[in-house]
């Protein structure tokens, strides 16, 4: 079995972020590439995909938010299973 990454192997910054709620898709840009230098040996499913379709006129659900809910519930699965 692959060793698991801990938090000594982000940087403090890193580990700030990871430990944010996702609120936009800015920051869950940041947080999915931060989640998966850590998870870099350690087989889990892939993040979200970001929408590739959205036609801009401020839908009640927007694909963004949905994007954002999972981006949400990815990176806390994530630090559940690295124990962060």
């Amino acid at each position: 079995m692959p060793q698991r990454r801990n938090s000594a192997g982000a940087t403090s910054l890193n580990q700030a972020l990871i430990q944010q709620e996702i609120r936009d898709a800015a920051s869950a840009r940041q947080t999915i590439a931060a989640l998966l230098v850590l998870l870099q040996d350690t087989p889990f499913r892939r993040p979200p995909p970001e929408p590739t379709m959205c036609c801009g006129r401020g839908c009640g659900v927007c694909v963004w938010e949905g994007f954002v809910t999972a981006s949400e519930t990815w990176r806390l699965d994530v630090l559940h299973l690295l124990k962060l």
